[in-house]
């Protein structure tokens, strides 16, 4: 006998009354895509592990105030955003525990360019990941959480306890350094092509 396919809502249902087989279930869903955003977050894998797992336990223990919507097509999109907000925030704090000084990057707001990031559409993720972990922390932060989580600059303030004029510079100099990184791949990959 075939057993039918559980709801999204069904399922939530389940894991805020503690079953453990759809708490699992839940847990294998999602672990893909959080685990996607913690590692542009935290360096490493085990640390990224360690914020996902985390991060499920405060998933699992606020799950009773996550308003389900009634379309059903919104209901899981809903969820991932809620959800990955919940690893951007723990991979922030765990940033906080493991590193004192993420907030020493004060540039000067009147030398930075107002252009946006090229699209780096001929890199791979593993490359893009590269990229960004060679931001400073506080860079690194505030670029995750506004161009890949969809943040806004009153929430990051709030979030990290900076000003919102302060959250758009280090995302500008970010960017600008993004760039940097990129032409300098770009040219250290044309230099390897021609000498091999």
């Amino acid at each position: 006998m075939i057993k039918p396919v559980l709801k999204f809502q069904e399922l939530i249902l389940k894991c805020v009354n503690n079953d453990s087989k759809a708490q699992e279930l839940l847990y294998k869903s999602f672990y893909g895509f959080l685990m996607g955003i913690a590692v542009r977050y935290v360096a490493g894998h085990y640390l990224a592990e360690e914020v996902v797992n985390d991060s499920f336990v405060k998933i699992f223990n606020n799950l009773k105030h996550f308003v389900m919507p009634e379309d059903t097509e919104r209901q899981h999109k809903l969820f991932r955003g809620w959800a990955g907000k919940i690893v951007s925030r723990t991979s922030i704090d765990c940033m906080r525990a493991n590193k004192k000084h993420i907030y020493a990057d004060y540039p000067d707001e009147a030398t930075l360019p107002s252009d946006h990031i090229m699209v780096l559409s001929r890199l791979h993720v593993s490359d893009i990941l590269k990229l960004l972990n060679q931001l400073p922390a506080l860079q690194r932060i505030i670029f995750n959480m506004y161009e890949l989580e969809g943040f806004t600059h009153e929430e990051i303030s709030d979030e990290l306890n900076i000003s919102q004029s302060h959250s758009r510079v280090v995302l500008a100099r970010a960017k600008k350094n993004l760039r940097t990184f990129y032409q300098e791949q770009s040219i250290n990959d044309s230099y390897e092509k021609r000498i091999n």
